[in-house]
């Protein structure tokens, strides 16, 4: 009976084992969501029932007024908030069993990144590629990219366009195969706007990544997106794949709110 005890710890390391390597060896990442429900209060769900397949090497744009719960369904998927009910799987992998393993392979920018508001850009980068074991070498380039490179004042004082540029520089440093980002246009200039939009498709096409973002500008992401995700009442409406049509898109979500 011991032996056999033995046996199936050895088992379960050596599956632990092989589920943590090949995670992250694998080249892109693919998304599964399955009936799940979360509520912040008992009398109301802010996701409800909710599924969706998300396929690896795509962009998608989940869509929807205030309050549907986008921002909610970003933080489900990154492990920030842990639903009631259903499954979300990264690969294959749930966070309970594997949460770091899952971290290491994605980037989420969901709330207001939290840096030191004491510390220029590049210090905060500098202590970010520290934490991550990543060389510095790069952090001038990464800074000159988001053109940054010529601001010298504390974090405290950046304006909310500054400060979305900087999530970017550390997208930039960091090669991570899945990525969330919350309305990550919103408050940047129409120039830097495209020339992010531009670095997007080429990590999904170079990198491989997944990247799963929020936006209200549809006709902004219609440049990037595979597929828009219709969101209402905390539920999923419609996946609809970006054939290029954005009027069309633009009407299905009107007639979604009638």
């Amino acid at each position: 009976m011991e032996c056999k005890k033995i046996l199936n710890t050895y088992i379960k390391i050596i599956i632990n084992m092989y589920l943590k390597k090949g995670f992250q060896n694998r080249m892109s990442i693919k998304v599964e969501i399955e009936n799940i429900n979360f509520s912040y209060s008992k009398k109301s769900f802010q996701i409800e029932d909710f599924s969706l397949s998300i396929e690896k090497e795509k962009i998608y744009c989940l869509v929807g007024e205030n309050g549907v719960g986008k921002s909610t369904l970003l933080k489900l998927i990154a492990g920030l908030e842990f639903q009631k009910e259903g499954n979300i799987l990264i690969d294959g992998l749930v966070y309970e069993n594997n949460y770091l393993d899952i971290k290491e392979n994605l980037l989420a920018f969901v709330n207001e990144p939290l840096f030191y508001t004491h510390l220029n850009a590049y210090d905060n980068l500098s202590i970010l590629c520290k934490y991550r074991n990543l060389p510095e070498d790069r952090i001038s380039e990464a800074l000159e990219f988001v053109e940054l490179h010529d601001k010298k004042g504390k974090f405290g004082k950046f304006s909310s366009g500054m400060k979305q540029r900087l999530i970017f520089a550390i997208i930039y440093l960091i090669d991570t195969q899945l990525i969330l980002l919350d309305e990550p246009f919103s408050n940047l200039d129409p120039k830097i706007a495209i020339n992010f939009r531009e670095f997007l498709i080429k990590l999904k096409n170079e990198n491989k990544s997944t990247i799963i973002l929020s936006s209200h500008n549809i006709r902004e992401m219609g440049s990037i997106t595979d597929y828009f995700v219709f969101i209402n009442n905390g539920k999923l409406i419609e996946v609809v794949e970006n054939a290029g049509d954005i009027d069309d898109i633009e009407k299905r979500i009107l007639a979604m709110y009638l």
